[in-house]
């Protein structure tokens, strides 16, 4: 069944390209991705490595590939990658830079998304035992951190952590699937988090609702190879404009597309609140709302959708929301009468 996008919860990926999306369409030109020569697609690699003052920026088609190609760029082969035990690179990216760089991720307990930066692995990374075993090349971080509700981590730690993957001789990666949403919202300036890191990526398909793409920012040195093996994995397509107009449309009305997620989700933070929900996690400015049903969860889903509405699990025990442009307050009022009945 597709549920319509302004009566389904279970993501920001879940939107469709509006009339003013589409029309963008008519004004591109189509050049080929390959050759570099697609005047969209280079626009758009020019904003983002702009706004995070890298030198360069390749676009792909999906969050997944942008992190499989960065951490394949910035690690050795056969060497392992940090990241946390509840990142979405660890969880839910089946396992592909293992599949396809020989890398070996190594997670680490986390709190909030947040590796500790007393955690007793940096003082081995270079440690002779690691002979034995596949040594740390990178760590991954994940801001915001969607497992926490989308928490935000802090300019202030991830400056702390890239000095003190510098201090051991690691790369740095901030999956940044949704770090435009507090860009976006002023919190975080984009400079300074671009000159916290190795290499950075950020989806267009989440809060800012284009179809499809992601993209990878760094050096030039870095940005070429992500391109060698964008093209290995069978990621380099042809007319590549027909996406990046879109995205590039997403970009043009982010902060408004952030700002009305951001507000919807605070008004169902409310409402779940009211009807006596516990457990609800919902940072200020995120577009994402966790919470337990008392009722059991399976029963509060098939509920829902008896009123033609989609939640879904995040995992065992917790119900994710995701708030996106295209929920509006005939969205606000189905959800409160589907909660009122149950």
């Amino acid at each position: 069944m597709r549920y319509p996008p302004q009566l389904d919860f279970i993501s920001d990926t879940v939107t469709v390209p509006d009339a003013e999306m589409i029309a963008s369409l008519q004004k591109i030109t189509f050049g080929d991705l390959g050759y570099e020569e697609d005047e969209a697609t280079n626009q758009l690699e020019s904003y983002i490595a702009s706004l995070f003052n890298k030198e360069d920026a390749c676009f792909v088609l999906s969050g997944t590939a942008s992190n499989l190609i960065a951490i394949n760029l910035i690690s050795s082969f056969a060497s392992s990658v940090i990241t946390g035990n509840q990142s979405d690179l660890y969880l839910w990216e089946s396992s592909s830079v293992s599949s396809f760089g020989g890398l070996r991720l190594e997670p680490v307990n986390t709190s909030s998304g947040m590796i500790s930066l007393e955690d007793p692995f940096w003082d081995q990374v270079n440690n002779s035992f690691f002979g034995q075993r596949a040594k740390p090349s990178s760590v991954v971080i994940e801001d915001p951190h969607i497992g926490s509700g989308g928490l935000l981590l802090g300019q202030r730690y991830l400056k702390k952590l890239f000095t003190r993957c510098c201090d051991v001789g690691l790369n740095l990666h901030i999956d940044g699937a949704r770090i435009l949403n507090p860009i976006f919202l002023g919190i975080y300036d984009p400079v300074e988090i671009g000159g916290s890191c190795t290499t950075i990526s950020c989806c267009f398909s989440k809060t800012i609702g284009a179809p499809m793409g992601s993209i990878i920012a760094g050096t030039k040195e870095d940005i070429s190879k992500a391109r060698q093996i964008r093209k290995l994995i069978g990621g380099t397509v042809r007319q590549s404009g027909v996406i990046a107009a879109m995205c590039l449309n997403a970009l043009s009305r982010g902060k408004e597309s952030v700002t009305h997620s951001v507000h919807i989700a605070n008004e169902l933070y409310l409402i779940l609140k009211e009807h006596g929900f516990q457990d609800i996690v919902k940072p200020n400015h995120s577009n994402i709302i966790l919470f337990k049903a008392p009722q059991g969860n399976d029963f509060l889903i098939k509920h829902f959708a008896s009123f033609g509405i989609r939640i879904a699990e995040l995992e065992a025990g917790t119900i994710r929301i995701v708030c996106h442009r295209q929920h509006n307050e005939e969205s606000l009022l189905r959800f409160k009468e589907a909660l009122i009945s149950v």
